[in-house]
């Protein structure tokens, strides 16, 4: 799974967490890029990633969100590095849509690595 590119349902969600589009009207789901290799995944039956974002013009210039384009999975927008996110992959009704390139992972791992770093 790691470097897939997946939907999942975000919800229920608290203050600064990313939630669904529109929990209102039943849209909870959200693309997101999963960071956890396959060995903890399958022993836990949990995922590690960043939730993409269709905002656009909002995070053009925020060095924090990541430019994403995925022709075959239609995923387009922003991976936000700001919020690493757990999920029960079944349980939030995971969905493995595509992956994400090498380049791309290297860039969001750098990211993620810069957050979790000691100083």
């Amino acid at each position: 799974m790691n470097k897939s590119l997946s939907y999942i349902d975000f919800e229920p969600h608290s203050c600064h967490e990313y939630g669904g589009h529109n929990p209102d009207s039943g849209n909870i789901r959200r693309p997101m890029v999963v960071l956890s290799n396959s060995i903890y995944n399958k022993k836990t039956g949990l995922v590690i990633g960043l939730a993409i974002t269709s905002a656009s013009k909002k995070f053009q210039d925020n060095p924090l969100m990541v430019p994403i384009m995925d022709q075959k999975s239609g995923i387009h927008g922003y991976v936000s590095t700001i919020n690493l996110s757990g999920f029960d992959f079944k349980s939030k009704n995971g969905q493995i849509v595509g992956k994400v390139n090498n380049k791309m992972l290297k860039k969001l791992m750098l990211a993620v690595n810069n957050i979790l770093s000691v100083e």
